[in-house]
């Protein structure tokens, strides 16, 4: 197995998380008589991240890293505008797990299994 082809373990437990971020989303969802299109937008985002990095799939990076840039974006517009309430929730449930995840996705490691090639696969039977 070439360098970089293995998939870091924190990925898969950013994928843990983000399923269960995305889970836990699809709940309150359920039970919120104001349930908003975005809310199930970002809720099957997460799922399908989480997913993608769990079973160590390359096509989860990029959606684990949109959601998590859109969960940051999100938390900071939250605090900006007053709409966290109360602010220090939006930072320990928003922000601080967005940041570890971009941590995450960026660090050298992650960078180069995204860009390894896959094994090539020779033609039946040579």
């Amino acid at each position: 197995m070439r360098e970089g082809q293995e998939m870091p373990g924190y990925l898969r437990a950013i994928g843990v998380a983000m399923l269960a971020w995305g889970l836990l989303g699809v709940m309150l969802l359920r039970r919120s008589d104001s349930a908003t299109a975005w809310g199930w937008v970002f809720a099957a985002g997460f799922l399908a991240g989480g997913i993608g990095l769990v079973l160590a799939r390359r096509w989860g990076w990029p959606l684990a890293l949109l959601e998590a840039v859109a969960n940051l974006g999100v938390g900071i517009f939250e605090i900006v505008t007053g709409r966290a309430n109360p602010a220090l929730a939006t930072v320990i449930l928003q922000l601080v797990p967005s940041g570890l995840a971009m941590w995450g996705l960026f660090t050298p490691r992650s960078l180069a299994w995204l860009r390894a090639r896959p094994p090539e696969v020779g033609p039946a039977g040579a």
